[in-house]
């Protein structure tokens, strides 16, 4: 079931796009006061380092990963153990 659900492999060229909506998303979470600022800076930095593992081609996907969003999350969430809200969904 994994392989028929998973986009993984046409979805890494949308990598750095995911990304960036996802910082989007997380300033937009700190606005509304669902954030901290300094759990909006945890997470802002952990994406940019997801971002450079993708452009340096380091990043391992997972046979899990349905689409390149659920990999990213599951990404930042190995990045901020320490940070109990890093949905960005």
């Amino acid at each position: 079931m994994e392989i028929l659900n998973s986009s993984i492999a046409f979805d890494r060229r949308l990598s750095e796009v995911d990304i960036r909506a996802s910082m989007a998303y997380a300033r937009a979470l700190e606005k509304a006061g669902i954030l901290t600022r300094p759990e909006l800076e945890k997470i802002l930095s952990g994406l940019e380092k997801i971002s450079d593992e993708w452009s340096k081609g380091v990043f391992v996907v997972n046979k899990s990963d349905e689409d390149i969003h659920t990999a990213n999350e599951r990404r930042l969430k190995l990045a901020l153990p320490d940070l109990k809200r890093t949905c960005l969904c």
